[in-house]
């Protein structure tokens, strides 16, 4: 009897310690567990944390360069001396020389009771504008192939051929075009059938946002400018209907002149080829694949 009740103590004695053993086990498990988890919740969180960081620290960066970057321009534009920004002009308008670009601006600041040094400033900003060496997307559309326009339109519309300035003719008819090629000062004032012009891939056939009256009037008016010698003064003071012509000055004259309607899509000083592109009197309907 003895014996059996020591028996039963000692089973009961090892029972509740392997208990305790095993209560004390899952506990200290437990504890374990917690603490790596909060441990993993504390990395996740300081990763998180960083990367946050590292994105505030870009966006700032960004934000900054975004802000000064125009003033900087600005600064550079305004340090330009005078004699600089003629000459700027002069390489950016291919054909054009100083004395004649200086009288140019000179004119155009007597008429607008502006100084000098402001109208050459504008007038360069327009053309660094317009120029592919300012603007990449410019000068990845200019880089395509040569292809002939062959396209039929209607009397009237215009043609804009992307290039490093661009360039733009006239419809006098469903297949013939009026032009004026350049640079070179032999040039003149052409009309040509669409066969036998040669165009950019991506060239783009443009209607002018009136009736067909004023349009079959602007191509009649520009057939009238057939034989005028090119004008290598340049597009940045060509807003003239007499004399010599450039592509966009033929175009903007023969509508400006017969139907009032102003062409130039930037009312800069001068009317650049994608000036007329980007007019609000015109809009593509057919490109040249």
């Amino acid at each position: 009897s003895v014996s059996s009740v020591s028996s039963v103590s000692s089973v009961s004695s090892v029972s509740s310690v392997s208990s305790v053993s095993s209560v004390s086990s899952d506990v200290l498990g437990e504890t374990v567990c917690s603490r790596n988890s909060n441990s993993r919740n504390s990395n996740r969180k300081r990763v998180h944390m960083k990367k946050l960081r590292n994105l505030v620290s870009i966006s700032l960066v960004v934000s900054a360069l975004v802000f000064v970057f125009p003033f900087m321009a600005i600064a550079d534009s305004q340090e330009q001396s005078y004699e600089e920004s003629v000459k700027e002009l002069v390489r950016l308008n291919p054909g054009s020389r100083y004395d004649v670009m200086d009288n140019a601006i000179k004119a155009e600041a007597k008429m607008q009771d502006k100084s000098v040094e402001d109208i050459a400033k504008e007038a360069l900003s327009e053309a660094r504008e317009n120029d592919a060496s300012y603007n990449e997307n410019i000068a990845t559309r200019s880089s395509s192939g040569d292809v002939t326009l062959s396209l039929r339109a209607t009397k009237g519309d215009i043609f804009y051929s992307p290039s490093k300035v661009g360039h733009v003719g006239i419809y006098y008819n469903a297949v013939t075009i009026i032009e004026a090629p350049g640079p070179a000062w032999w040039n003149k004032v052409r009309k040509r059938g669409i066969n036998q012009v040669t165009v950019k891939t991506g060239t783009e056939i443009m209607h002018v946002r009136t009736s067909q009256n004023n349009r079959n009037r602007a191509a009649n008016k520009a057939n009238t400018y057939v034989g005028d010698w090119y004008n290598t003064d340049g597009f940045a003071f060509n807003k003239r209907y007499e004399g010599r012509k450039n592509c966009s000055q033929l175009v903007w004259a023969a509508y400006k002149s017969t139907t009032g309607i102003d062409l130039d899509g930037d009312g800069g000083h001068g009317v650049y080829p994608r000036d007329i592109k980007k007019s609000k009197w015109t809009y593509t309907y057919k490109y040249r694949r």
